[in-house]
């Protein structure tokens, strides 16, 4: 499992393409929004129509950038639970694992970014904006999911950056949404990524 962690990190984390595709006009797609998805995945994710689908028919991770000439993109990819338990409290609602999944994955990103001069890691976690529930999907036609959100920055290959990552549990699925952006552009497009949080479609 810590493989997939790292893998997932080191896949999200990824500030320029590799591959370049384009969206599809799907007639199902909200208004101004063209679909970053294929049919591989059970899962829809639609971004507005200026941005820049990187997402091809055999990709397994969905990306997107706000621009050609900046790094600020959303990925979305999906695990299938292998490790968690989930349990119930006393009401017998189902606990959500994301926190603990958290946890562990945090591990994991802390060793990808960069250390400073004193070998300290420069990754930090905005703990005021962390933790804290978020609902997607609700302007979407399927049922609303909720996700766990969390605020980090670091610097990565000597560039800083800013991430919003929001984990959603549903199904035995693991779905890790992230936000990635210089600074000076996070606040900016940050609108765009509530609008395409608000459209995931999930199974």
């Amino acid at each position: 499992m810590k493989l997939k962690f790292l893998a997932t990190a080191l896949a999200l984390l990824l500030t320029l393409p590799l591959v370049s595709g384009c969206g599809k006009q799907d007639p199902n797609a909200p208004s101004g929004f063209q679909t970053a998805s294929n049919d591989k995945m059970e899962y829809s994710l639609f971004v507005p129509n200026s941005w820049i689908v990187d997402t091809d028919d055999n990709s397994m991770m969905i990306s997107a950038r706000a621009s050609e000439y900046i790094s600020t993109n959303i990925s979305m990819i999906a695990y299938a639970n292998e490790e968690y338990e989930v349990k119930n409290n006393e009401k017998g609602k189902e606990i959500s694992p994301v926190p603990e999944y958290w946890n562990d994955y945090k591990e994991d990103l802390v060793k990808i970014f960069d250390t400073d001069e004193e070998g300290k890691t420069t990754f930090v976690l905005n703990e005021d904006a962390s933790g804290k529930t978020t609902i997607v999907g609700d302007e979407s036609t399927k049922k609303p999911a909720t996700g766990y959100t969390y605020v980090y920055s670091g610097t990565l290959g000597g560039v800083p950056l800013q991430y919003m990552q929001v984990i959603i549990y549903q199904k035995n699925t693991f779905y890790l949404f992230t936000y990635t952006s210089i600074p000076d552009q996070y606040e900016k497009y940050m609108e765009d990524v509530e609008d395409i949080l608000s459209y995931i479609e999930l199974p």
